[in-house]
């Protein structure tokens, strides 16, 4: 399918939980309006399926999720418990194949976590997306 195609198929399936798609590359420098409202989206890597000849059609990528959530000390549970369920929510997304379907072979979710910031939470959720490559 191509970048693009996994990218957009990508990007419609988590707006699709109410997030839109930030346009910074970190949540470092970001407003506290971007927090538990958008998300970063990002390839991080891909490799070869194997050495037979049809397993170079496909490229197996790891993309990476990014959510960032508002952490004060009055607010730490709520919005640990609203970033569970927002993760909740987009892992379903991932585990229909309906969802995704048109625009790659193989979606699954390699895991998630939590990073504690200072100010914030980040929420991690890893794909894999299996590719087919057109060329």
């Amino acid at each position: 399918m191509g970048y693009d195609a996994v990218r957009a198929g990508v990007v419609n399936l988590i707006q699709g939980c109410g997030l839109a798609e930030s346009k910074e590359i970190d949540f470092v420098n970001a407003s506290q309006h971007e927090y538990g409202n958008t998300f970063i989206l990002e390839a991080e890597k891909g490799e070869n399926a194997g050495p037979v000849l049809i397993d170079h059609l496909y490229d197996f990528q790891e993309w990476k999720i990014r959510i960032a959530f508002d952490r004060t000390k009055a607010n730490q549970t709520v919005t640990r418990d609203e970033m569970h369920r927002l993760r909740e929510t987009i892992l379903k997304k991932f585990d229909d194949s309906d969802n995704w379907s048109s625009f790659a072979e193989i979606i699954k979710w390699l895991g998630w976590n939590v990073e504690k910031l200072p100010n914030y939470f980040v929420l991690h959720i890893s794909l894999n997306i299996k590719d087919k490559l057109t060329y």
